[in-house]
């Protein structure tokens, strides 16, 4: 009685690990495919938000879609602060690959969203290129739901803007 006691309590802790594992996966593979349907496609904004954006109002589609092609298309620094990158151009560049990690997997010393929840820290995730963070990405219901914060104050804590 006692090993079978046992054994539903690993299963208990270790399929919740599963499903989260799982569910970071497919927030990195969306990540990755919005980011390649912005620079490296055709594919137009309203699509692109269709496809991988949450948005929360659907008023704000458009608005969305207007920030895509103004903002992340144009490589505006003020959203993509990757002066080494030309903006984030170079994530596609197999000469220098990028990861995407988790926050609450991250080990360096991010500060900008240290003093979140959990709740909130379990979805954002963070671009890495030759070991520097160059993009947050918050991510809900499996879309993504900002890739623009900004920072307040002189505490050194950042918050997103919703789309």
């Amino acid at each position: 009685m006692r090993i079978v006691l046992l054994f539903l309590m690993l299963c208990s802790t270790i399929l919740p690990l599963s499903a989260q594992d799982d569910m970071k996966q497919l927030d990195m593979q969306v990540i990755r495919d919005f980011f390649n349907a912005v620079h490296a496609s055709k594919v137009s904004a309203a699509d692109i938000v269709q496809q991988f954006m949450f948005v929360e109002d659907k008023e704000n589609i458009r608005g969305t879609a207007h920030f895509i092609d103004s903002h992340l298309r144009k490589r505006d620094e003020m959203v993509c602060p990757c002066i080494d990158c030309q903006n984030c151009m170079i994530i596609f560049d197999a000469d220098h690959p990028f990861r995407i990690v988790s926050l609450l997997d991250h080990p360096g010393e991010d500060t900008l969203f240290q003093n979140k929840i959990p709740e909130v820290k379990k979805n954002i995730y963070l671009i890495i290129l030759r070991g520097q963070i160059y993009q947050y990405v918050l991510m809900k219901d499996g879309k993504i739901a900002s890739v623009f914060y900004i920072k307040k104050g002189s505490d050194d804590s950042a918050d997103f803007l919703l789309f």
